[in-house]
């Protein structure tokens, strides 16, 4: 009698444990910061490739061109504005890049969920760029 109420309270115990441990593992962590509430005239909504990159970090009208590795993405958002469906990869730095060429969107959406280090290549004083680079590490 005394072997079978030692088993019932171990597999109890068990059970109890198990309970505990899935629990705690689904239980969030902690919930991202929501991105900016940005206006369609502040997104520059004409089709290609731009970004906010060389306004945002360049005080001076002469801004450099050529490689900006900018970090790692921390989150993207997909939207329609004239007919164009836009992809816009937000950075580390609070800067974004924009485009609406299918082919770079199918290259940059997996760093959107994963976080992958990208760099683009800036062809003007005004921010738009022609290439983009991505890491394959977060």
């Amino acid at each position: 009698m005394s072997n079978r109420i030692s088993r019932v309270t171990m597999i109890a115990f068990v059970l109890l444990v198990c309970v505990i441990t899935v629990a705690a593992q689904v239980a969030p962590k902690h919930l991202p910061t929501l991105p900016p509430n940005l206006s369609m005239d502040e997104l520059r909504t004409q089709p290609g490739n731009h970004s906010n990159q060389v306004s945002h970090f360049k005080s001076d009208a002469q801004a450099q061109t050529g490689w900006w590795f900018i970090g790692h993405i921390q989150y993207c958002l997909f939207y329609t504005q004239n007919s164009y469906e836009y992809l816009m990869v937000m950075t580390d730095n609070s800067g974004y890049f924009v485009t609406n060429d299918v082919g770079t969107q199918q290259l940059l959406n997996p760093g959107c969920y994963a976080g992958n280090y990208v760099g683009f290549y800036i062809i003007d004083n005004q921010g738009d760029w022609s290439q983009v680079f991505t890491f394959n590490y977060k």
